[in-house]
């Protein structure tokens, strides 16, 4: 049986809260028996279940036999340190990801192999994968930074002549999913960038624009760093923001205009500034960074969080919470991090 991209993934993420619950060490006899119905229900659970198991070294076999009432027994066998710095980490995941395909199969392995390069990127002009950035210079002299798991299309054309005192540009981005920030090139033509949820022209006629474009799951957020924007949604509201304002909006709504989010910008330089923020948003950011799944406890969800956190070294990011904040974070083999309150 074939199972779609969508459900694999849906199915290997309810086997990874699967795995948080059964090594909490608390797990009542209802949730072991809703790990068994779950557990049996389904070939294709079956599966996912096994693929995730074997990615943290666990002993498939073994928790073949177990029956449902053991729940404490799958718990200390889910319990793996994790030893492994961070250079050795993506060989470490490949070779997990290539054993867990084993038993999950070539469509499994696509599901957990999405989670370190997007296969949906594949067709896009330019994309980035798990913990990867990318900076390209357009043809226009415009320069664009793609955050990890980003997907754009390109259509941008130098200025060309096709009559004397007649020039022409293509200057379009659509931004498929993820991140971006454009610093885009002082031009007559504004820039455009479309998205799910709308189009932002970036204004440059009077002098170069900076400004980033992020898609979340319901909305697209837009940043102007410097010049100016203009915003239209597909229900044809618009709004019109200046250097160092932002707003969310999607296809029906555009909402209020929030200030001093400029730091939101420095995960281009590898960091994740905080101020004020919760736990739970910081967890979202570090997940395009993070190949495996990271499950944050409903208790720890709202902690709030301050400073700056690097990107490119998990571990260092994960030690400094931990010793900064009232969590213990704990590694489940190489593809989940747990983190709860201490």
């Amino acid at each position: 049986m074939t199972i779609r991209t969508l459900e694999q993934n849906e199915l290997l993420e309810q086997a990874v809260d699967w795995m948080v619950t059964l090594q909490s060490g608390d797990v009542s006899s209802e949730e072991q028996q809703q790990f068994s119905a779950w557990l049996t229900s389904s070939i294709n659970h079956n599966k996912a279940w096994h693929s995730i198991a074997n990615s943290v070294a666990t002993p498939v076999a073994a928790l073949q036999d177990l029956p449902s009432e053991q729940g404490p027994f799958i718990e200390r066998a889910l319990l793996r340190d994790n030893s492994l710095n961070s250079d050795n980490r993506r060989d470490f995941l490949r070779n997990s990801l290539a054993f867990a395909g084993i038993t999950f199969g070539l469509t499994g392995l696509a599901g957990l192999s999405h989670r370190y390069q997007p296969l949906t990127g594949l067709t896009a002009d330019l994309s980035t994968g798990t913990a990867e950035r990318l900076t390209k210079k357009l043809d226009d002299s415009s320069e664009l930074i793609l955050n990890a798991r980003t997907q754009v299309n390109l259509n941008v054309s130098s200025v060309y002549s096709i009559k004397p005192l007649i020039t022409k540009t293509y200057r379009t981005i659509d931004l498929r999913e993820g991140e971006i920030q454009l610093m885009a090139s002082q031009q007559p033509q504004a820039f455009n960038i479309h998205c799910q949820h709308g189009h932002i022209s970036v204004l440059t006629a009077n002098n170069t624009s900076h400004c980033l474009v992020k898609i979340n799951a319901n909305s697209t957020f837009v940043l102007a760093l410097a010049g100016e924007l203009n915003i239209k949604n597909q229900q044809g509201q618009s709004v019109k923001l200046n250097a160092g304002e932002a707003v969310s909006f999607n296809k029906q709504f555009i909402y209020q205009k929030q200030l001093g989010l400029s730091h939101k910008a420095q995960w281009s330089q590898g960091l994740y500034l905080a101020k004020n923020e919760s736990l739970h948003s910081l967890m979202q950011a570090l997940a395009d960074y993070y190949p495996g799944f990271i499950r944050v406890s409903e208790k720890a969800k709202n902690i709030k969080i301050y400073g700056g956190y690097p990107l490119d070294d998990l571990d260092k990011t994960f030690a400094t919470l931990a010793q900064t904040l009232p969590i213990k974070v704990r590694k489940l083999g190489s593809l989940v991090t747990f983190i709860d309150v201490s």
